[in-house]
């Protein structure tokens, strides 16, 4: 906007440069003949009129000369507003995707609230919900240790999840339709990768410490679990049977995603893969 606006005082500046020298040619124009002639004789005034005829050729083309420079700031002017629609529509874009993760930030926090656990004979839910699965999920995993030293470790961790499994599954669906949601409004629209990265680290930022640590706790649990009883499935069948025929494992399909969703860098590559994906599961216009 302020170049438009320093564009049309560079060409009102022209105008009124070329409007002066007329002026001072109309008025210089009759001194000129005078000091040429000598004389000023009024009684041939026809002849003296019939002198700006040259005059009139320079005006025509500087009239001419004006028609072309007034094409020319009108092609301009609809560079301008060009420019400016696509800047009204990229800002409408962006506040359009920002309302949404917006509303899916309060759903996942609704997702939070309705998560509710037993404790100690009490019903706890939301915040103090996820402070306990956060806490039981801290387990410490030694460097090269054996399969069974693992199976050790987490085994405890996976018993207790399982005694919350249900509970784990329906919000794991829950906070996982959120984040599918912001997922797909971004990989769909045309917003630059800076704003998309910038609009999913403020939607995760928006959930907070807690939430996402607990979820990354469960998943990691989950899944390290499922690679021991993949591994030796005959020599810990009580975890795989544990596991496997509990809510934990489908749970951790979508809180792997989300976990794997947050920590992505969005490059260009990954854009097209992740639309690639999109379009190939729900079509192009989905």
């Amino acid at each position: 906007m302020r170049y438009r606006e320093k564009n049309n005082y560079k060409y009102g500046s022209w105008f009124m440069l070329i409007a002066i020298i007329i002026i001072a040619i109309c008025l210089i124009y009759p001194l000129v003949l005078f000091l040429i002639n000598g004389t000023m004789d009024w009684s041939k005034s026809g002849t003296f009129g019939d002198s700006y005829g040259a005059l009139n050729t320079l005006f025509s083309g500087l009239a001419f000369a004006g028609v072309i420079v007034t094409f020319l700031i009108q092609k301009h002017e609809l560079s301008f507003q060009r420019e400016e629609m696509e800047e009204t529509r990229r800002e409408f874009l962006l506040n359009r995707s920002t309302n949404i993760i917006y509303n899916q930030l309060a759903l996942f926090e609704t997702a939070v609230e309705r998560l509710t656990i037993p404790i100690q004979n009490e019903m706890v839910n939301g915040f103090w919900a996820m402070a306990h699965l956060a806490e039981i999920g801290k387990y410490t995993i030694i460097p090269d240790s054996s399969i069974r030293e693992q199976f050790a470790v987490i085994k405890p961790v996976i018993m207790n999840y399982a005694k919350y499994g249900h509970q784990i599954y329906i919000f794991a669906h829950g906070v996982y339709s959120t984040v599918k949601t912001v997922e797909s409004t971004l990989i769909k629209s045309s917003l630059s990768l800076d704003e998309i990265n910038e609009l999913k680290d403020l939607f995760f930022r928006n959930i907070g410490y807690l939430q996402l640590g607990a979820i990354e706790q469960i998943s990691k649990a989950i899944t390290l679990a499922s690679q021991i009883s993949d591994n030796k499935r005959y020599m810990f069948r009580e975890l795989f049977s544990t596991l496997f025929d509990s809510d934990l494992y489908k749970a951790n399909i979508w809180l792997k995603d989300i976990v794997k969703f947050r920590n992505t860098y969005i490059t260009q590559e990954i854009l097209e893969e992740y639309r690639k994906n999109w379009n190939n599961l729900f079509g192009k216009y989905a």
